[in-house]
């Protein structure tokens, strides 16, 4: 009876050997899994870096501030583009170059640190609805504690305004990640635009139903076309190199895996904002068949809509607090 219960030794130490296979090679799965989601877990942060102006200088803060790091000046000509129209004085009603203190932050792969520095200004009155902002990609080097450039301009990306009755708006959407997968984080850029195409346009970008609402158009608004139109461009992406992010025409779309840059100094954008003027809503598919991008923001945003029966215009409200 005793051998029927107790294993001998050769059995006791199959099986250990066995157990000890099955255990290793459940271990090296979870072990490969946890590897997998460090390899694509991205930190973006706006709580390590602060911008500070003084006058017509800025310069970058690391953070706390209690620790006393030297701040790094910025060289103007970075944020602000030279001989730009809108520094002039009385200009433009808005500031293009209006930058938030807050600044995101997400670490390369190499040592250093990408920076994403973010400006937005809007007019709250009058009938223009003006309003500008830019995005400037630096990149942080912590071991020599030096900036330089990002490499890459994207002018303008964040804009509305209205004109003879016509609205036009664009919104740079950023995300982040490896799509060439060589260890180094990317900048991708999703497009968005609301407009009205004058007449004449290419017959290609406009349906036959607004083709056919053409027409009707009495001879004083032969200039303009009463009919906004909404795109989402396809996600370009600007691969690391030494030299700075470098657009690159062969990376396009959306990867498996991407991580999205936060809204900073505004709560939506001026897309949302003038889609939800014109159509009363903030969901694209009242704009147009659902985009393929739709930022985690929005979502939240759509989420919050009133229904159709109650006042569709109570959640209207401009991009930020923090306007003219």
């Amino acid at each position: 009876m005793r051998s029927s219960v107790f294993a001998s030794p050769n059995t006791r130490r199959l099986i250990l050997i066995l157990f000890l296979m099955v255990v290793g090679g459940s271990g090296s799965l979870c072990f490969c899994q946890q590897r997998v989601v460090k390899r694509h877990a991205i930190a973006v942060s706006t709580q390590e870096f602060t911008l500070q102006r003084n006058g017509y200088n800025f310069s970058l803060q690391r953070l706390p501030l209690a620790a006393k790091y030297p701040p790094i000046s910025i060289p103007r000509e970075w944020l602000v583009t030279p001989g730009n129209p809108e520094e002039e004085e009385g200009s433009s009603p808005v500031d293009p170059f209006n930058y938030d203190r807050h600044v995101t932050s997400f670490p390369i792969g190499d040592g250093e640190i990408g920076l994403r520095i973010s400006s937005f200004d809007a007019m709250t009155e009058g009938s223009m609805a003006a309003a500008a902002g830019k995005d400037v990609f630096l990149i942080y080097d912590p071991k020599l504690g030096k900036l330089r450039a990002g490499g890459f301009d994207l002018g303008i990306t964040k804009e509305r305004y209205r004109v003879d009755g016509c609205f036009r708006a664009q919104m740079a959407h950023l995300l982040i990640a490896d799509v060439n997968q060589d260890g180094l984080v990317d900048i991708g850029v999703v497009k968005e635009e609301i407009w009205c195409p004058e007449i004449g346009e290419d017959e290609d970008d406009v349906s036959e139903a607004q083709a056919a609402e053409h027409k009707k158009l009495p001879s004083e608004l032969t200039n303009i076309v009463e009919i906004h139109l909404y795109q989402q461009h396809v996600a370009a992406w600007y691969v690391y190199t030494p030299q700075g992010w470098k657009l690159d025409p062969e990376q396009t779309g959306l990867p498996e895996t991407f991580f999205e840059l936060p809204l900073v100094g505004i709560v939506l954008s001026p897309v949302d904002f003038v889609g939800e003027v014109i159509w009363r809503s903030l969901d694209p598919k009242s704009w147009m068949d659902r985009p393929l991008y739709v930022p985690t923001y929005r979502e939240k945003l759509i989420a919050q809509e009133p229904l159709p029966s109650k006042n569709s215009r109570r959640r209207l409200k401009f991009e930020t607090s923090q306007t003219r």
